[in-house]
């Protein structure tokens, strides 16, 4: 079964969600995404989303394109 990790930020429509690499556990995942995305942001300042998008999949992480369903109660 694929393991999915939602990266949430401020807005909900810029948040992204990952499928992590088959070979990793879940904790581990979590933080290598920390790590991936802090090292980018500590490279680049600037960096945009597509940075960090290309950075994680470089670390096998893929990134899933989703829609926002209604809210639910």
């Amino acid at each position: 079964m694929r393991k999915l990790m939602l990266l949430p930020c401020k807005t909900l429509e810029n948040s992204l969600l990952v499928a992590l690499p088959e070979d990793i556990e879940s904790q581990a995942a979590f933080r290598c995404a920390v790590s991936v995305i802090a090292e980018t942001e500590t490279e680049n300042s600037n960096s945009s989303r597509q940075d960090i998008i290309s950075a994680l999949e470089d670390h096998d992480f893929e990134v899933i394109n989703y829609i926002i369903g209604p809210e639910i109660s």
